[in-house]
């Protein structure tokens, strides 16, 4: 095995191309490999950066998971699934959804009462939240929006009315860029069963 304790480091140097219009600094990165040139590419003019707007979805039935998760992902979503509120507000420790589609029927703690929890939080209070029941609500009920919800999308879900609210509610599936929120591992699914 080669000592690279004693090793002379060479380095990594970013070079950019004269045509580049971003503000960028040259700098090197000290690494103890072989030179190499990195070319960054020009950026177009009108180019804007984006990422994928994270939906969690809080749904205790698996199949409605799935159609969800399934649902957004084509539509080209980030998709965290969490079966209860138990382990949605575990998977909120580690990241901030930008928006979460939760049914108010739970085993556990009740959708209501994790809505009226997240909204109490000043992380989590402005995250959009559409409720999606096919119980006891009306189209503009009270209890809802006293409880916190940003919309309702009845079920059953017509999935081109659940992306239509999404967007409603200024969730497309591509958002301008933010800081960047920690994110469970890639499993997706935080209590680790299927959906």
């Amino acid at each position: 095995m080669p000592d690279l304790k004693n090793q002379q480091p060479e380095s990594l140097t970013v070079a950019k191309p004269p045509a580049f219009r971003a503000s960028f600094t040259d700098s090197v990165l000290k690494l103890p490999t072989p030179s190499l040139e990195i070319v960054v590419s020009e950026l177009p003019p009108d180019s804007t950066i984006r990422r994928k707007c994270h939906v969690l979805i809080v749904e205790d039935e698996r199949h409605i998971a799935r159609l969800l998760d399934h649902v957004l992902r084509k539509e080209g979503y980030d998709v965290t699934v969490a079966h209860d509120a138990e382990k949605a507000l575990e998977a909120m420790e580690f990241m901030t959804p930008d928006a979460i589609l939760l049914d108010i029927v739970l085993p556990g703690i009740s959708g209501l009462d994790f809505l009226r929890h997240i909204r109490a939080s000043r992380q989590s209070a402005q995250i959009v939240v559409v409720v999606l029941s096919g119980h006891w609500f009306k189209h503009d009920d009270p209890t809802l929006a006293d409880a916190g919800a940003t919309a309702q999308c009845p079920k059953p879900i017509a999935p081109s009315r659940l992306i239509r609210k999404l967007q409603e509610c200024g969730m497309p599936p591509l958002l301008p860029a933010a800081p960047v929120h920690s994110e469970p591992h890639s499993s997706d699914n935080i209590d680790g069963k299927d959906t």
